[in-house]
């Protein structure tokens, strides 16, 4: 499995700027605000609802609390999800087997971590599994194959460029032979036809 991950053909296409735009015909409008304002925080889409999970207020108070989002009544409500251990701004976070993954980020003494926690949507509960090989904020997470990846960040003060993987069934994290052609912090990031492409962040 290891190896299998290792030798996948992943096309990492980093782009500092982005020098066009195409901006597709739509509408946009206001959408309900959450409930607490926050920043830093991480959001996934499970079961049709959009969960918020963390960040910091404006004050600079770290949370870990999650808002889920009823795109039906288009309402915030931060009381159907319990807290996670860890308050923690700019982690990553990703679905997998139909639970929610909370990955690194920075905590409230200001260093960053390599806990990750799981949200299990059936029990209602967090629980702890085991940490990233590396402690990092403004990490991104994504899927190849059917298996979490994070790569990037921040550690220390310096950009990260390793890219590791989680290997579900033992429970590991490992870290793949390829690194990321150039390290970068708090890039934004989507996919398609089977590549994944990085625009911006801090390097």
């Amino acid at each position: 499995m290891r190896n299998y991950i290792q030798r996948a053909s992943i096309q990492l296409v980093v782009i500092l700027f982005c020098l066009s735009t195409v901006i597709l015909a739509g509408d946009w409008r206001s959408g309900t605000p959450l409930n607490t304002p926050r920043w830093g925080a991480s959001a996934v889409v499970l079961d049709g609802y959009i969960y918020v999970l963390g960040g910091a207020t404006t004050g600079g108070m770290l949370l870990n609390t999650v808002e889920r989002y009823d795109p039906d009544t288009q309402t915030w409500d931060d009381t159907i999800i319990s807290p996670f251990s860890i308050p923690r701004v700019n982690a990553a976070a990703i679905v997998y087997n139909g639970k929610i993954y909370l990955m690194g980020g920075r905590n409230s003494q200001n260093e960053e971590i390599d806990e990750v926690e799981v949200y299990d949507p059936v029990s209602g509960s967090w629980t702890m599994v085991s940490e990233l090989e590396k402690k990092r904020e403004g990490h991104v997470a994504f899927l190849v194959n059917g298996t979490i990846c994070v790569m990037g960040g921040l550690r220390e003060g310096q950009y990260v460029d390793e890219i590791e993987w989680y290997d579900a069934t033992h429970d590991e994290w490992h870290k793949t032979s390829m690194d990321m052609p150039n390290p970068v912090a708090a890039p934004f990031y989507t996919s398609h036809n089977d590549s994944l492409y990085l625009f911006g962040g801090f390097y």
